[in-house]
């Protein structure tokens, strides 16, 4: 399970209550045809496809340093499906890292995905987490590829589409992010979200401390 930015309930999304524990799901897929066991197939947690996703419930929240009125971070949230804990997309927006300035705006040119497809360096992480609970997501899947064409990224506002994204499965300890064994890939055809920003509340901002410190680890790479 990853050093999330968030760990949250969110409260439109999800209920309060039950836990993921993150674990890949392994399941034995029988003898091969040379006698010896063939390796486990992985239970991928993700849709193979998403298709063209219309979202029903959408948030954003906003991270400021004291004394500061610009967000240094911005998350948003979609959901992916209707299951009791569902899929969800997950942006973050970090200040200071490209493809954005020292302020959250929109970039003049929609954002390449396969440039943001290092969570050590990206500064619009787009990712899938799955089974979405008040602990976090059962599993992380990073962009790879696509497009993300943001048309509003403010305190107040956050508006964009997604076309032809595609990612895979990851394990993000901290701000490091390595291919999860299994080889789990998703995609979403298309995707159009909007959401009004909100100061992140008392919960959130308990571990602000760590986010900012975690914000100049990526900085400085």
């Amino acid at each position: 399970m990853r050093l999330s930015l968030v760990s949250l309930c969110l409260l439109s999304l999800v209920a309060c209550g039950g836990d993921d524990d993150g674990n890949p799901m392994l399941v034995d897929a029988g003898p091969g045809s040379g006698g010896e066991d063939a390796p486990p197939a992985a239970n991928c947690t993700a849709a193979a496809t998403y298709g063209s996703v219309t979202p029903t419930l959408q948030e954003a929240y906003s991270y400021t340093e004291e004394g500061d009125t610009s967000p240094y971070a911005i998350t948003s949230f979609a959901d992916l499906n209707s299951d009791p804990s569902p899929d969800v997309l997950l942006i973050e927006y970090w200040a200071g890292i490209p493809p954005f300035g020292d302020t959250l705006s929109v970039p003049t040119s929609p954002i390449q995905l396969a440039e943001q497809s290092d969570y050590a360096t990206c500064g619009a992480c787009v990712l899938i987490q799955t089974d979405y609970t008040q602990a976090g997501g059962t599993h992380d899947y990073l962009a790879t590829g696509g497009t993300l064409q943001l048309t509003m990224l403010s305190p107040t506002k956050v508006a964009g589409t997604l076309t032809n994204a595609t990612f895979q499965h990851v394990n993000i300890e901290g701000f490091t992010s390595t291919p999860d064994p299994d080889g789990c890939t998703s995609s979403i055809g298309s995707m159009s979200f909007t959401a009004d920003v909100q100061p992140a509340p008392a919960n959130l901002r308990g571990k602000s401390d760590q986010r900012i410190k975690l914000r100049n680890l990526k900085l400085s790479r």
